[in-house]
């Protein structure tokens, strides 16, 4: 069986895809059978450039990946559910349709300038670290 996490944000176009490309990138060089995805409650049409740019940097290209909307295909099959910031976006926060989801709380990249991005990108890497380990345990 394949351990499955499902990264959720509004508009799938930022912390999400890079919380889903860096787990999905971590476990494989582990050698380990997990396995992520990204989706949003109100995806736009495609993933912010800054997004792209920073995750380009640590050798990762997402510039392919696109914005989708979370289905509750998606909410059932999923082992691990992480929002990445209701409880700064919580008007727009993905719905809680289970009661174990974790929020990580990390600022939306929209709009950021690219330096702030790249510190968005080293939060969500610890962060997933942080996830890979406590799945280990």
């Amino acid at each position: 069986m394949v351990y499955k996490v499902l990264f959720l944000c509004v508009h799938n176009a930022g912390r999400s895809q890079m919380a889903s490309a860096l787990f999905n990138v971590l476990v494989a060089n582990k050698g380990l059978r997990f396995i992520s995805d990204s989706a949003g409650t109100g995806p736009i049409d495609q993933i912010h450039p800054n997004v792209v740019s920073v995750m380009n940097e640590i050798g990762i290209n997402i510039s392919d990946s696109i914005p989708k909307i979370v289905t509750q295909s998606d909410y059932d099959s999923a082992d691990k559910l992480i929002t990445m910031g209701c409880d700064i976006d919580q008007d727009e926060c993905p719905l809680h349709l289970r009661n174990d989801i974790d929020d990580w709380g990390i600022d939306d990249p929209k709009g950021l300038s690219i330096e702030l991005t790249r510190n968005i990108r080293d939060q969500i890497h610890t962060k997933v670290d942080e996830l890979i380990n406590d799945i280990l345990d």
